[in-house]
């Protein structure tokens, strides 16, 4: 899968329709507020390089696809983990 293919994924085919809006508009904040939607507190499986240098950590993103995680569950599981060490 290359770049372009990529940001379609991320878009899910709404690429037109987002230039049309932003024509409209006469602003692209309107496809800024897009990807906001899309891709901000979004939890994601990252692969890639991690380097460590003067300025700290930095990940070199390979692959991101999105994951689901039952939030309730997985509080449940790190709260029984937990328990015993009070």
């Amino acid at each position: 899968m290359n770049d372009h293919e990529e940001r379609l994924e991320v878009f899910r085919g709404h690429l037109d329709e987002c230039v049309r809006q932003a024509k409209e508009a006469m602003n692209a904040e309107v496809i800024r507020e897009v990807v906001e939607e899309k891709l901000l507190a979004r939890p994601l499986e990252l692969r890639g390089n991690v380097l460590n240098d003067e300025y700290g950590l930095m990940m070199i993103v390979s692959e991101a696809s999105p994951i689901r995680v039952d939030v309730q569950a997985r509080a449940a599981e790190l709260l029984a983990e937990t328990e015993g060490f009070q």
